[in-house]
């Protein structure tokens, strides 16, 4: 009895919906808008909590952090634990048996045929990495893969290097610490499968010269807590350092920038977060916005709906037939919207440098999710409809001159121009920040190349290759050097006085002068310098007031301070010496004023005439700089994205609005030109209620956007003034964009003949 009833009213519903296209177009496509972006968030989102739970004893499993054991008085926790500190619990703690190491391997290439690839993310692991972390092989039956000069690639490597051929049983040729080595390829991982909190380009056994690795434990927490003290002391009394334990779980290894490596996959806590209210905040807007449109839409229906009060329709039909309409809007938006995320996903992964595969937009958390939400907002959207519509008499629905939901729908204009107007104020401030962060003087130059040589024996041939660089005038500016100012240098904690991380650099005399870090009325010699942040931290006013701490040195000169760290933290402290020597591994290229990609095909001649076995490994000092702040651009892209997308739907919103208001008043607007009234006074007098709820949205938006983006600028040390500014051109643009839409409704109502507006009603 009841699917007949239901086959009839989707059906009616259908009818409904091609009957008022234009409605029913605003209405599915700012569904789609937004729900698409929620998809696709969703789904990054629901990824990344997952990290990590296809291991079947994911709880049980713990990252080792240690005390800084280099500097004793500091309060940091560290995840790199010393050898010694890992033998003796393995060896001496049985709760600590079941264990495994990880460290980043020191493997620069890997070769296979004429594939020759540099830089590749090699992890040297214990024997029982595999089955400690639950991974299985591909097309191997070797029971121990990870044997000496074993390799197993990644799927994604063993592609790019072997293509469709089995990789299993091939010889590759890895370059580590400058030695050329051959492994056999002993099995294949599809690690991308398995949401797994590793990422790797290929796995190799650990050496036995390790002297520090990462350290993960599978044990009850319980047992582990209980003896996180007395193994603390034991490794204290065993080594000549002081040593606590602290464990951490595999949710806190994934959302933790300080101890992440290279081979962890992080996800920023503030992404995460912000990432779920604005999923919130445009539910909001969408459930507002589809309420609005989904009311004018009714409106339109007034007479149907006064007519089936009038012979008798009881409630529950009435409800039924509002959830059962606004289902039907729902499910078609969705269907769209899952289309759309689908098409966008690679676009998506680029955009935002992440790894959804298709089957995450259908994984179970956010099918649930996903249905939850569109039954809940069926529930509330159909709920506020249907009371709307119970509480008008069949007289009011019949009477062509009611609107039975302009007030209703213009308040919830408000808090959908709130949220737009704050996100887009907030998207804005980010904006303004990051080009502060990138533009902002670094006290040095920004066009420096850094490269680096693999082999021990290709650094005597480093003098060569600066000349040679020299001589054919690639760069006019070059240096050899042990560190570079970003992304280099040695550090050492705790000089006397204060404590503190300080980063020492060893470069020739034409060091300072390459980099351009400036030393005021000073010639450059052999020897120490300081920057203003260490001269400042020893009390110095000039070089000549004392000694290096440590170093026992005097310092040359004081040089002007250089960005060596992210605009989060403040300039560190640097040392920088000055000297020849014969074993600079590293040489920095000044390239101002040159094409990049020109310098680099010149460089890689030269680098292969003098260095042919040694693979030319290079990096951007900006770049490693910018790599700082990619969460913030990530950030940034999102906010950006959902900002738009709030705008767009209530600026479909405003459209359907301020024309079915508009179109309800057109006897009054009739009536107002017969008494001579003029186009503009009627423009005017229909447009400035919209516009008052417009200046009501901003004004709310304005402390909402202030907290939030003045809550997100403390994080930096280095950071820009809040510029008000853009609270105004906001606003403004807000304004205009809103008069536009409801004043051109308002101006095509104006120019209609009155007789024919009267007639009409």
């Amino acid at each position: 009895m009841l699917l007949p009833i239901f086959k009839d009213q989707v059906r009616s519903s259908f009818r409904i919906l091609w009957r008022q296209k234009i409605y029913s177009a605003l209405i599915i496509g700012s569904l789609v808008v937004g729900l698409t972006l929620i998809h696709l968030l969703l789904s990054f989102l629901t990824k990344a909590s997952d990290v990590d739970n296809y291991l079947t004893s994911k709880s049980e499993v713990f990252r080792i952090l240690i005390d800084d054991f280099i500097d004793p008085n500091s309060d940091a926790w560290m995840s790199s634990i010393p050898d010694d500190a890992t033998s003796y619990l393995r060896s001496d703690c049985p709760e600590y048996a079941n264990s495994c190491r990880i460290s980043k391997s020191e493997i620069t290439s890997i070769a296979a045929s004429s594939n020759d690839f540099l830089e590749p993310l090699v992890i040297a692991v214990d024997t029982n990495f595999l089955s400690f972390f639950e991974l299985e092989l591909q097309n191997t039956s070797d029971e121990s893969p990870l044997e000496k000069n074993e390799i197993i690639l990644s799927s994604e490597m063993a592609f790019r290097m072997f293509y469709s051929k089995n990789p299993v049983g091939q010889i590759v040729e890895v370059n580590e610490r400058g030695s050329k080595m051959s492994f056999v390829v002993s099995g294949v991982i599809d690690i991308s499968s398995y949401n797994s909190g590793l990422k790797f380009d290929a796995v190799v056994p650990i050496p036995e010269t390790i002297t520090q690795s990462v350290f993960y434990v599978k044990q009850s927490k319980a047992s582990l807590n209980e003896s996180l003290i007395n193994r603390g002391k034991e490794i204290t009394a065993q080594t000549d350092y002081e040593c606590r334990l602290h464990l951490q779980s595999l949710e806190e290894v994934h959302f933790d920038a300080d101890h992440s490596w290279s081979f962890n996959h992080y996800t920023s806590p503030t992404i995460y977060f912000i990432g779920w209210s604005i999923v919130i905040l445009v539910l909001i807007v969408i459930v507002f916005n589809f309420t609005n449109l989904f009311l004018l839409s009714s409106y339109r229906r007034r007479k149907e709906l006064g007519i089936k009060q009038v012979f008798g329709v009881g409630a529950m039909v009435l409800r039924r037939s509002v959830m059962i309409d606004v289902g039907v809007f729902m499910v078609i938006g969705s269907f769209v919207a899952i289309f759309i995320s689908s098409l966008l996903l690679p676009q998506t992964n680029q955009w935002l440098e992440i790894n959804l595969k298709p089957n995450d937009l259908f994984n179970y958390k956010v099918v649930a999710c996903w249905s939850g939400v569109m039954l809940i907002l069926i529930i509330v959207i159909g709920v506020l409809a249907y009371e709307k519509l119970k509480k008008s008499s069949p007289l009011k629905l019949l009477n062509k001159g009611k609107s039975i939901s302009s007030r209703m729908a213009r308040l919830f204009l408000v808090p959908q121009f709130m949220i737009s107007i704050s996100l887009i104020i907030c998207s804005l401030i980010i904006v303004d920040q990051i080009n502060y962060v990138k533009d902002r003087p670094m006290g040095m130059e920004k066009d420096l190349l850094v490269f680096e040589v693999a082999i021990r024996d290709s650094r005597s041939k480093m003098s060569l290759l600066k000349t040679e660089i020299l001589s054919q005038r690639i760069v006019e500016n070059a240096s050899l050097t042990y560190g570079a100012p970003v992304g280099g240098g040695v550090w050492f904690y705790h000089i006397d006085g204060f404590q503190s991380e300080i980063l020492r650099i060893t470069g020739d005399k034409d060091y300072l002068s390459t980099v351009g870090i400036t030393l005021p009325n000073e010639m450059v010699r052999n020897g120490y310098y300081i920057n203003e942040t260490l001269a400042q931290k020893l009390g110095w006013q000039s070089a000549d007031d004392g000694k290096i701490p440590k170093l026992d040195e005097p310092a040359l000169g004081i040089v002007d301070d250089f960005v060596n760290a992210s605009a989060y933290s403040s300039i560190k402290p640097a040392i920088i010496e000055i000297g020849d020597k014969d074993n600079y591994y590293r040489i920095i290229l000044n390239y101002s004023g040159k094409n990049r990609k020109d310098v680099l095909e010149q460089v890689e001649n030269v680098w292969n005439e003098i260095l042919p076995n040694d693979p030319m490994i290079y990096y951007s000092t900006y770049e490693k700089f910018l790599k700082y702040h990619q969460d913030d651009l990530k950030l940034l892209k999102i906010v950006n994205a959902f900002s738009r997308a709030t705008i767009i739907i209530v600026l479909f919103g405003l459209i359907a609005l301020s024309w079915g208001v508009i179109q309800a008043r057109t006897k009054e607007v009739g009536i107002r030109k017969v008494i001579g009234a003029n186009t503009y006074q009627i423009v005017f007098l229909l447009s400035k209620t919209f516009m008052g709820w417009v200046v009501i949205a901003f004004i709310l938006a304005i402390p909402v956007a202030f907290w939030v983006s003045q809550s997100w600028l403390e994080n930096f040390v280095y950071r820009i003034d809040m510029p008000y500014h853009i609270f105004a051109i906001v606003g403004m643009l807000a304004g205009l964009i809103s008069f536009g839409i409801v004043g051109s409704h308002a101006y095509w109502a104006s120019r209609v003949n009155p007789t024919k507006c009267l007639r009409d009603e």
